[in-house]
């Protein structure tokens, strides 16, 4: 751009003024370089050619950037714009009223859109108003019917359980059920004081009166012997024996196994039994089976028998 602006200045230098002599270059302030000086310019157009090719590989050194232009005169304003279409009313309801505690900030808050606004509000309670003026006395009510208690259930429970009183009725008509622990066992108490001498009882046979101060021994056991079983009775203090009676017990219904007791001796202090039981051999008379008869037998087991005895004495 720099030779296309120092070209046409040389040429026209060469038109006007002829051939000359090529003076020195310079650089004016804008950095345009300029000749100083052309003079004796060439008289053909020819030579004219010439000279400018012999220019034209000459540069001279950049200049300056130039300051800047002063500012063009404003454009003409443009057409309006067409109108834009009618756009839809926006809605405002209401969605939720919260009642908030006393003394919390009030909140607003849209669930709804910018177009479709649904606000929710928060709104504090107020804070608790001055009391009142006492108000006048109200007039007398009627007579109400007068509540009954009545006693239902009253149980018992073990000792350490907890007492509780239950009313299965109603309030007016109230029916109470108690439950009351038993209380804890209480320690033995000191032995009681002896008894009176009762009167003494009387003892008659046939024969008339025995005695006026009779006594009776009893006791119940389960005997370790068949034959020659022993009971000590000198506990009873007896000084003579009047009857004795030992009577054997066994849970059975089978009429074999039932036992008899017999008394082999007694003394004021021991009693000396045998404990049979019926004989169940049995023989075969023709081809049928039969008891033999024999004499009795042993009872055994004895470990479900018990014996009863009975003594009389003085």
């Amino acid at each position: 751009m720099k030779h296309a602006l120092f070209m046409p200045f040389l040429l026209l230098s060469f038109c006007c003024f002829g051939q000359g002599k090529e003076q020195p270059m310079s650089v004016n302030k804008y950095g345009v370089t300029t000749m100083k000086q052309v003079t004796g310019l060439p008289a053909s157009l020819s030579a004219i050619r010439a000279r400018i090719d012999s220019l034209k590989n000459v540069m001279g050194a950049g200049g300056q950037q130039g300051p800047q232009g002063i500012q063009g005169n404003p454009g003409t304003n443009g057409t309006n714009g067409t109108n834009g279409t009618n756009g839809q009313a926006a809605t405002i309801s209401v969605g939720s009223v919260t009642t908030l505690p006393s003394g919390s900030t009030a909140t607003v808050s849209n669930s709804g859109t910018s177009s479709a606004a649904v606000f929710n509000f928060g709104i504090p309670r107020g804070p608790n108003g001055l009391d009142g003026a006492q108000g006048p006395t109200g007039a007398t009510g009627q007579a109400g019917t007068a509540a009954t208690i009545t006693i239902g259930t009253t149980t018992t429970t073990a000792s350490g359980n907890s007492a509780s009183v239950t009313n299965t009725g109603t309030a007016s008509a109230a029916i109470l059920n108690f439950v009351i622990p038993k209380g804890a066992t209480g320690a033995s108490g000191s032995t009681g004081p002896a008894g009176t001498n009762g009167s003494n009882a009387s003892l008659y046979t046939s024969s008339g009166l025995v005695s006026g101060t009779t006594k009776i021994w009893s006791t119940t056991l389960v005997p370790t012997s068949a034959i020659g079983q022993t009971v000590d009775i000198s506990s009873a203090g007896f000084s003579q024996v009047l009857s004795v009676q030992v009577i054997a017990m066994r849970n059975t219904t089978d009429p074999m196994q039932v036992p008899n007791v017999a008394i082999k001796s007694y003394t004021t202090s021991q009693l000396v039994l045998n404990i049979v039981q019926p004989n169940n051999a049995t023989v075969t008379i023709l081809g049928i089976n039969v008891l033999s008869g024999g004499p009795s037998v042993a009872a055994s087991p004895l470990t479900n028998i018990t014996l009863l005895a009975t003594v009389t004495g003085i």
